[in-house]
């Protein structure tokens, strides 16, 4: 049986985005165990912006 885990980046006020719409609060050197989470998903359902911005900044993030 496979196990769903519902995972959404919001801050307490519900946006993602910083006041311009940007993320560079989202990309940080540091990992803080998100490459350790990613390792064991399967898929990754996500919208069209959400994949826009991750493929910029991460090549290897998809695994398709």
């Amino acid at each position: 049986m496979r196990k769903l885990i519902y995972n959404a980046g919001v801050s307490a006020d519900g946006f993602i985005a910083g006041p311009d719409g940007e993320f560079d609060w989202l990309f940080t050197d540091q990992d803080y165990g998100i490459g350790e989470f990613m390792s064991e998903i399967d898929c990754t359902v996500m919208g069209r912006k959400s994949y826009e911005i991750i493929a910029q900044h991460d090549k290897d993030f998809f695994f398709h």
